[in-house]
Formats: C-alpha cells, structure tokens, sequence
C-alpha cells in the first residue's frame, strides 16, 4: 500500500478475516495480481442486468460514496513483519472502473465477449496489501440494456451485506443524479465498533467452552483427506447441484422443527450429520457452518455492511440406534450452549480439539432477510429496473452445501471437481437428501434405519479409496481394530443375541477383555494358537474376540468332534492353552498337545472366566499386525488327513472390504450364526455382523436341522442378512414357499449368501416364481476360505 493515501485507522481482524488471510496467502502462486495460475474463492461477484439510461459519471461517485462512508471497505491487509495481522485505513480510496462498449456486436458476440469478461474478473486475483479490495465493470449492450459487475474479496463484508451494500449504491446514485424521489442514505455504524465488542468478549470461558463440546471427537471427518491443512490455489470453478426437495417433505420438515421446538438450521444440519456419520461409519462427525455473528447487543449490527460471519465447527452425535429427532435436540441444546461464544476463531477453536483440521464440508443454512421493497424503491429512484441479480461465491472446502429456507428448500451442492467427481457428489447429495426425507416422514426413525444408499451408491461415494475414509480406516489393522471401532460406534447396541440373552457391544467388549486377561496369563500372545472347544453361544464368540485381542490364533473344535479329530488337530496346532465349555467337557478332551494319556490337561473352562468388575479397565492389547495368524481351518479330511488352513488378519479385512461394494452391509443389519465356528462360513457370519456395527443371532443347533423352526426365528428376529448352504437353504425354502403369504408378516431379509457346496440356479425357479425382483438378494459366494487366503 502506498505511503501517499494517509492512514485514518489501523484496526484488528475478526476472526473470519484472519482465516481468509490465511487462505489468501496460501493459494497465491506468488504470480502478479490478475494471474490466472489458480482461483482465489473468497473473491465475490454481483452481476446485475440493468435497464434504463444509466449514467455512469454518477454511478462511479456513487460507489466511491459507498468507499467514503464504510472506511474498512478500504482497508488493506498486512502482517508482514507483525506479531498479528492488521487491517490498515486509508483516508481516501477510490473503486477501480472499468467499462467496455459492446453494443456495435450482434447478440452472439455480445454474449460471448460478456463471458469472457466475466471469466477474466474471476481470475483476477486482489492483491490484499493494496485496497480497495473491490472494483467495477461496466458492461453496455445497447442504450438501456447493461450488466453491472461489483467484484469484491469476502474479506470486506459476507453475504448479509450485500444487498444492504447494493441498496446504498443506488441510493447514493439516485443521490447523484439529483433524483427528486431519491431516498435518504441510512445512518452508518462503523465496522469498528463490531471489533471493539469482539475484544471485549470473555475469550477464557469461550475456549472452555468449545474444549466441552468437541471432547467427543477422536477424530476429524475428511472426506478428501488429501486435502487436509490447506492447498494452492482452487485449480477450476467449485460445480454446484442443485438438490430438490417435494413440497410435502418441505412441509414436514417444518412441522419436525415446529414439534422438536428446534429451528430449521438444526434439522439441516442433523441431516448433514446424520449422512456423514453414515458413509464414514462413526457415532461423532463433525462438518462446519457459518453464523452470522452480529450481537444481539450491538445496536444496529443487523444494518451494518462487513465480514461478521464465523465459520463454526457443528459437532453431530449420531449412534445408528439414536432417533434422528433425538440427534436433532440434542445438537440444539448443545449449539444453545455455545450461543454466547460463536465469537471465537476457527483456528484457535481446531487447537482446543487436538485432532488438527476437524472438517472439510461445509452447511451453510442462508437466514438473513433482504430489503426488496427498499432496493426496489432505490434502483427505481434513479431510473433504473434491476432485470436480475446473480451472486457468484464459493469456498475452499471440498464440499459446501447451502439451504435457502423457505415453502420452496433450495439447496445447492457445491463440490470442487478437484478433489471430488460428480458421481461421488451426486451421491452426497442423495444422501443428505434421503435423511431429510426421512426427518419429515417420521422423526422417531433410528438413524441406522434410514434407507440411505443402495449397496451401488455406497460404491459409488468410495469409490477413489479413501474418500470417507482416513487411511488409518483402510484395511491394514486388525480384526480387534475393526471390533473396537465397531463397539465406539455405539457402545449399548446390541450385538449377540442368544436366546433369550442380548449382549451389547459394550458388554461384548468386557467379556473378550476379561477372556484375553485370562489367556494371557497362561501364556497366550502372538504367535500362539488357543483352542477352543465351545457351544455356539455369546460365550463363544467372546473367546474368539479374546483370542484375538492377545495377538494369537484360535483353533476352532466343535464341542461334540470325535475325540480322534480332535487329537490330529491338537497335535498339529500346539495350542498353549484351551478353553471348553465346563469341567465335564474339559475331562473329555485329549490334552491340549493332542495326548490321549492326560484328558483334560491344559484346558481351562468358561467357570475360569472372572466375574465382571465395576473396576476393571479395558485389555490393553499388544501390537498385532496384519499378517498375523487369526484362526486355523482344517479340512474335511475326507481324502486323508485333515490339513491345517492357517487364515490373517488381513485376508478376513480383505474379503469384508472386498465384498463391502456389492453388500453395503451396516449397523442395521442383523445376522445369524448358522454354522459351526469349525466351518470357514462362520467366519463371515460372525465378522460380517460384529465388524460393521450389526446384530448376531446365535441359531441353537437343533433349529439348524428344523427348517420350520429356522424360517420362524428368521421372522422373529427380523434377520436381514442369511448365509446358507444350497441343500440347507432348499429346505428353508420349501417351508418358506408353503407359508401363507397372507399372514402380514413380511419376509425381512435383504440378502441371502450361498456358499459351502455348488450352486443349482435351476433349484431357485420356486423361489423366484414367488418372491422375484424384489425379493432377497441372492448370492452365490462358494468358497470363502478359498477367497478369504
């Protein structure tokens, strides 16, 4: 800036200002102002199409009397040398004018020389040391037809004030042209006066504040993790899509807020959250908003033209079991919480957190109202009809969603095609849609429950990898990583069903804790092998998590094999130690070196288990890696002796993940442990169920040989996900299809899975002819060890 203006003011930035400092400095390519190597977002246009005989000697006074009366509009940005960045005044300034004739060209040309214009002030960069940081184009297409183009950078005012900033153009040009009707310019509230409130805002208790509320966040919610902490400049435009919502789902949503008592931005932004929590697969997101900043209790803050706007981080707890109005109430009780301290700097809020950059999508609910009648009174004043107005703004952020309120929702989607492709955006948007839909239908939905994305969608959104997902959630852990994962998602879920027992993650959790402690006290550890000698039961499926929470492998042994079999697998496997059913099966089995000379040696029993404790503290596991060995497989041993099948950790994530695509499985589905732990299908019986969030049933083993029994716990239990054997699923089938369809009870399952034995499609004819298209998804999966290795 040069020396030669004078200074009538050296002021503080807000907080927002600061942020957009900070971008501005990170994308300039270090090029001369007006170089096109990248987009600066936060550089704002108005176009208006304007009819009438426009005199632009007033037009140009008018905008340099806008300059005149608001100082910070012509304030320069510097920290180059200071502890903090100031916003430095001049005393005078003038707004940069530019005009150019088009009407000796026909339409066609008209039209595209105006794009090219248009496409040129875009890619103007402003140099934020050198103000005014806004200009003019003036644009005439014939005699009464003009486009007027007022560029400015965000950093000077936010979207409040720009139809109060375009209302005080032209009634000061209406001034100007000694309009006799022109209307009286408002009286001014220096900008000023909103930094001096800012300064005096209790800074410790907003700090304490926001440390409260993000306490349950563990981890950032990216969807571009590339991303993350910043780019160069914008390399092309942010695409925007326009979402559509049915004037009945406008109406209830309305009605939601109006029964929840919450506002409307609540219902938005519930929605935003309950969709990120879905793709990502996690109980805390967190995604960012904007308010509007302008204090209650500044007199006139709503009339005055700047940057008050802050940009928040909005926290959204959102469990699969959690009603969706029970997420929309609690969000507002919290965001009532923090009302007193939205003054706070994103920057400053992100440090408090502790997990770096908390967001990369951005909710933007637009609540602020326009004077039309007085900007119409204004323009008409000077002689002049506006024809239209388009804003063109845009942000940093991979994805920003805004919502104009009203008996029409609009919302635009706009994403940076940089970063995200349309199909993964389109997705997105269906997604955020689909809750919304949800919301007005019914409320009381659990989250989990909402028909979010077909298992295609969901391909879609994760398509490029890690897209929703950090790359410490790409399949490289562990089988106890992805269970623990699954139980933070929601503790009290239920997650095994055995009889009339239910065991919720949480208590799941415990159990396998307290079996790993046990085990690991008789040696247990990486390396090892346990065997495991047990019913199907909740017990059982605890053993297999606490075997695999110490670093070893278990080696499963139906509790009713032949004592010979089991003795052949003993010997091979060395376990260090086993684990059977009680003290009587105990003294039934062959040592756990396979000797038939000392039964029941090394063997402990689930009477061993230690009672639950208040005051026992999570097993710390050791460090397992991928290629560690989780469980070992025998075979038949129907062409001789029966061979080992060793299985890791990561070929188990890598058929999950494999197969995540087309299945799409989650939280809301509910599995049934039909098979014995022995037989390779039980592995993704049990982890496809516990690895996601789901529901296990344990099948007692005399309904696995009673079909009508079976077909009643599938409706029972309301089963959406059924693995079978060919030859068992005929039978299921056939009592199935002699059911009376009329009975009301619908069939509740979403996929069936074949696997264990070939697969006869003709054997199926039956069962299409009832059920066809919108019938269960079959599948036929034949061979899971075989992919799983």
């Amino acid at each position: 800036m040069s020396a030669d203006h004078g200074l009538e003011d050296i002021l503080p930035l807000a907080p927002l200002q600061e942020g957009l400092l900070f971008h501005a400095d990170l994308s300039d390519t270090g090029a001369t102002p007006g170089a096109t190597d990248g987009l600066d977002v936060y550089t704002m246009r108005l176009v208006f199409r304007l009819d009438g005989d426009l005199d632009t000697t007033a037009l140009r006074r008018a905008a340099d009397t806008v300059l005149d009366r608001h100082p910070h509009l012509r304030a320069a940005f510097l920290q180059e040398g200071l502890d903090r960045p100031v916003q430095v005044i001049p005393r005078t300034a003038e707004v940069p004018w530019r005009e150019v004739d088009l009407r000796s060209g026909d339409a066609e040309r008209q039209r595209a020389e105006e794009q090219r214009i248009l496409a040129e002030e875009r890619a103007h960069r402003f140099d934020l040391t050198r103000p005014p940081l806004l200009r003019l184009t003036l644009l005439r297409h014939a005699d009464q037809d003009h486009t007027l183009i007022l560029t400015a950078h965000h950093i000077l005012l936010d979207g409040w004030s720009v139809p109060l900033l375009g209302k005080e153009l032209f009634t000061a040009y209406a001034q100007h042209t000694k309009a006799p009707a022109a209307p009286a310019l408002p009286t001014v509230r220096p900008y000023r006066d909103f930094l001096a409130w800012l300064a005096a805002q209790d800074r410790p208790a907003a700090e304490s504040a926001w440390r409260e509320a993000l306490a349950p966040l563990s981890e950032p919610t990216l969807l571009a993790p590339a991303a993350a902490g910043g780019a160069p400049a914008v390399p092309e435009q942010p695409v925007q899509l326009d979402l559509r919502l049915s004037a009945p789902v406008g109406d209830g949503l309305a009605a939601c807020a109006a029964a929840r008592q919450v506002t409307m931005a609540t219902v938005h932004q519930t929605a935003w959250g309950v969709a990120l929590a879905r793709l990502t697969g996690r109980a805390d997101v967190a995604f960012g908003t904007t308010v509007s900043g302008r204090p209650a209790d500044l007199d006139g803050a709503e009339s005055m033209i700047g940057l008050f706007i802050n940009t928040l981080p909005v926290a959204v707890h959102a469990p699969p079991r959690a009603p969706l109005a029970d997420i929309a109430t609690t969000l507002q009780a919290g965001r009532t919480k923090l009302l007193d301290h939205e003054h706070l700097g994103l920057p400053r809020i992100q440090q408090l957190a502790g997990i770096g950059e908390l967001f990369d999508t951005l909710l933007v609910v637009e609540n602020f109202g326009v004077d039309r009648q007085g900007l119409a009174d204004a323009q008409a004043a000077g002689g002049l009809t506006v024809r239209s107005v388009r804003g063109e703004d845009a942000t940093h952020y991979p994805v920003t969603v805004v919502v104009h309120p009203g008996p029409e929702t609009r919302i635009a989607l706009r994403y940076r095609p940089d970063l995200l492709t349309a199909e993964r955006a389109r997705t997105l948007g269906t997604a955020y849609v689909r809750v919304l839909e949800a919301l007005a239908a019914d409320p009381t939905a659990p989250a989990g429950r909402v028909e979010l994305l077909t298992a295609q969608d969901r391909r879609r959104v994760l398509e490029d990898g890690e897209a929703l997902a950090p790359e410490s959630e790409a399949p490289t852990g562990s089988i106890p990583d992805r269970f623990a994962a699954a139980v933070a998602l929601d503790p009290d879920a239920i997650a095994v069903t055995d009889g009339d027992h239910a065991f919720s993650y949480r208590e799941l959790e415990a159990l396998s804790d307290r079996i790993a402690r046990l085990l690991e006290a008789r040696g247990t550890g990486p390396g090892t092998f346990v065997a495991l000698s047990l019913e199907p039961s909740a017990e059982q499926i605890g053993a297999i998590l606490g075997v695999l929470k110490t670093g070893a492998a278990y080696l499963p042994l139906p509790a009713d094999a032949p004592a010979d079999r089991i003795r052949v697998q003993l010997a091979s496997a060395r376990p260090v130690v086993g684990l059977a059913t009680s003290p009587a099966h105990r003294d039934g089995l062959p040592a756990t070196d396979g000797s038939a000379d000392r039964p029941g040696a090394g063997w402990l029993t689930l009477d061993d288990i230690p009672a639950a404790d208040p005051g026992d503290t999570p097993y710390t596991a050791p460090g397992i890696s991928p290629h560690a060995a989780a469980y070992v497989i025998h075979t038949s041993g129907s062409t001789g002796r029966p061979k080992g099948v060793v299985v890791e950790h990561h070929n188990v994530l890598r058929l999950l993940d494999a197969t995540d695509d087309d299945f799409g499985f989650g939280a809301d589905d509910v599995w049934t442990l039909f098979h014995s732990y022995a037989f390779d299908f039980s592995v993704w019986e049990i982890f496809g169920a516990l690895l996601y969030g789901g529901r296990l049933v344990v099948v007692p083993r005399t309904t696995t040989r009673a079909p009508e029994e079976f077909a009643a716990l599938l409706r029972r239990e309301r089963v959406t996900v059924l693995n079978q054997t060919p030859s068992a699923f005929h039978q299921l089938a056939d009592v199935l299809l002699g059911e009376d369809s009329a009975d009301g009870t619908e069939l509740p399952l979403l996929t069936v899975v074949f696997g264990g034995e070939a697969l006869d499609p003709a054997r199926l004819t039956d069962w299409f002819e009832r059920y066809g298209d919108d019938g269960p998804e079959l599948v036929n999966m034949y061979g899971i060890t075989e992919t799983t290795v």
